[in-house]
């Protein structure tokens, strides 16, 4: 029936599409209409994922991945069926399973199977039929009707102890034995004491107008005893003791799926919050669904199906905004005459000797005598020599002018060197603001980086010249040197950001802030990184800006260079000494402006979670 009642469905749905296709304005004709193609390509990854995970036979990941590609293309046709028809191969498997096990007398484990079966498909009558199959003969067949399946541990559900109602008033002097012994004769409750009860000397014992569950408190508690019921009519008493708990405590198993964004590290913590608060022995989590699995007892269960919901709330989120302001200003100034500082004194015969001495003047005079260009009359050809000297010769004689003492008879003389008057302003500004912005929820850090990433070089490689065939490779110029050794470094900024705390109107977190660049300067060819950093705890108004960091480098170097003692008078300073400021401004600030985006629900300060004692 359901197989039919499925097959009329996609016949439907099939007959409605090829309806809505004659008209063109209708988006429902087109089965990919509307969504973009990442989640087209996504859906078309998830679809193979799952027909691969059908042939090997493993059906439960094959339908989770289906409703995968349902939810991204819900309108495409055959992807509907691809999903229908792995459920009912899912559903048949189990229904098969439950045949088998009730073949082989294993009634709970198929009626496990049968209880899968029915939430895939809840309508199935075929599973319904074998629900009545598996029932026990004291079960009825309008839980099979309704499509659930009866419990067949009917012994493990809690037992509901009857004692009389009535309220009585106790005295009593003796034992702690005697004195249970009393109580539940009292009330029509049979007593079974364990071995490891002791008893217990009572000096006295009066309680007035009480019932059952108020005098078997105070008794079990004076007597250091735990109780739990047997049966409607029957207490068993214990030594209060954690191994006595163990033994006789009800176990309950309950599996606990949390939101499908619950990150494998908050479930772990959640997990430990619980471990902690109700001394949990028994927990484990399923990253895979986000499910916490306890067994424990029934009222610690429950305490912790009411804890959950504290635990798992939404945390707050911020979002931060950052500026970072950069100033630098370069100012290079140079102002002065340049006069020369160094005198040198020159002896000219010396002189003269090197310049007749020099190969190519020699050369010159002896062709001009050979020709006969040279002679008394002839000054043209002198003139022509001492410029061709002059052009060749590098004596400061006769590059420089030059001053002699006493008309040249001390054969001695003074170059004079150039003098330059310097004027120049070079100056630069750079202005730079960089923002952004990022969101961080509560206890989470957020990173985020801007800026590129430069490679620096560790090692290189070169060949050895030592060798026939290495020089025979270089020769023919067929040498592949190796790939060498690098590391890239991230350069520009780096902001991290750790909420701490968010309340309404402030925002506590921790930030550290990376500026990083490459300077002018090298070591080894290897460049130097210029690196500025904050790292420090902030406690913030939410939408007001807050300073969180600022440098300001100032650098001033003065350069003087004339003659000593006269830069320090005025006007004549500047006539008789070169002045070579430089001066340089690097200014950075960091502002950031916290806006709360979401706040978490305040929980109830009068909510409390009860746990019952131990013995109950």
């Amino acid at each position: 029936m359901r197989t039919l009642l499925g097959i009329i469905l996609l016949l439907a749905t099939s007959l409605s599409a090829e309806k809505t296709a004659a008209n063109p304005q209708n988006c429902s004709a087109n089965a990919t209409c509307g969504i973009s193609k990442k989640d087209l390509k996504q859906a078309h990854r998830a679809l193979e994922h799952a027909q691969k995970l059908q042939k090997e036979g493993n059906l439960v990941d094959a339908l989770q991945a289906m409703d995968e590609v349902v939810r991204l293309v819900p309108r495409n046709l055959e992807y509907l069926t691809t999903r229908e028809t792995i459920k009912q191969e899912l559903v048949s498997r189990h229904i098969d399973r439950a045949g088998e096990l009730l073949t082989a007398g294993k009634r709970a484990d198929a009626l496990t199977e049968l209880q899968a079966a029915l939430r895939l498909d809840p309508d199935n009558d075929l599973a319904k039929q074998r629900v009545l199959d598996a029932m026990p003969p004291s079960a009825g067949a309008s839980d099979a009707n309704k499509g659930t399946v009866p419990d067949a541990f009917s012994e493990a559900q809690p037992i509901v102890l009857a004692p009389s109602s009535e309220r009585l008033t106790i005295h009593f002097r003796g034992s702690s034995r005697d004195l249970l012994q009393q109580i539940c004769n009292a009330f029509g409750i049979k007593p079974v004491f364990d071995d490891s009860v002791r008893t217990r000397a009572i000096v006295q014992f009066d309680l007035e107008d009480v019932g059952f569950n108020t005098a078997m408190d105070a008794a079990s508690k004076l007597s250091k005893v735990l109780w739990f019921p047997v049966s409607a009519k029957e207490v068993l008493f214990a030594d209060d003791t954690p191994e006595q708990h163990r033994l006789f405590d009800r176990m309950v198993l309950q599996t606990f799926y949390l939101s499908s964004s619950t990150t494998p590290q908050e479930l772990q913590e959640i997990a430990t919050a619980l471990r902690s608060v109700l001394n949990l022995r028994l927990i484990q989590t399923a990253s895979e669904n986000s499910s916490l699995s306890i067994r424990a007892s029934q009222s610690t269960v429950e305490a912790a199906e009411k804890l959950l919901p504290l635990l798992t709330r939404p945390k707050p989120e911020v979002m931060l905004d950052l500026q970072a302001f950069q100033i630098s200003h370069t100012l290079t100034e140079q102002l002065g005459v340049n006069l020369p500082l160094q005198w040198q004194v020159i002896n000219l015969p010396s002189s003269v000797l090197a310049l007749l001495e020099n190969p190519q003047t020699s050369d010159l005079i002896n062709q001009l005598f050979n020709s006969g260009g040279i002679n008394q009359a002839n000054s043209a050809a002198i003139q022509a020599l001492l410029a061709q000297a002059q052009s060749q010769s590098q004596n400061p004689l006769l590059n420089t002018p030059f001053a002699t003492f006493g008309g040249g008879l001390t054969r001695f003389a003074i170059p004079f060197p150039p003098a330059s008057i310097q004027v120049q302003l070079n100056e630069s500004t750079v202005r730079d603001l960089q923002r952004l912005s990022l969101r961080a929820s509560l206890g989470n850090a957020a990173t985020m980086r801007i800026g590129s990433r430069i490679p620096i070089l560790n090692t290189s490689f070169a060949p050895i010249f030592n060798s026939a065939q290495v020089s025979q490779v270089l020769a023919n110029q067929t040498f592949i040197p190796p790939f060498p050794s690098f590391n890239y470094e991230d350069i520009g900024i780096t902001v991290k950001a750790t909420p701490l705390s968010i309340s309404p109107d402030d925002v506590s977190l921790k930030l550290e802030l990376q500026v990083r660049a490459v300077t002018a300067q090298t070591v080894n060819g290897i460049p130097v990184l210029s690196n500025r950093e904050y790292v420090g705890n902030l406690s913030l108004k939410n939408g007001e800006p807050g300073f969180v960091a600022g440098i300001l480098t100032q650098s001033e170097q003065r350069n003087l260079q004339g003659v000593p003692g006269l830069h320090h008078v005025p006007l004549i300073s500047q006539a008789t000494t070169l002045h070579n400021l430089e001066h340089d401004t690097d200014e950075l600030m960091v502002v950031i402006v916290p806006r709360i985006v979401s706040r978490a629900d305040t929980p109830n300060q009068k909510a409390e979670i009860w746990l019952p004692t131990a013995s109950r």
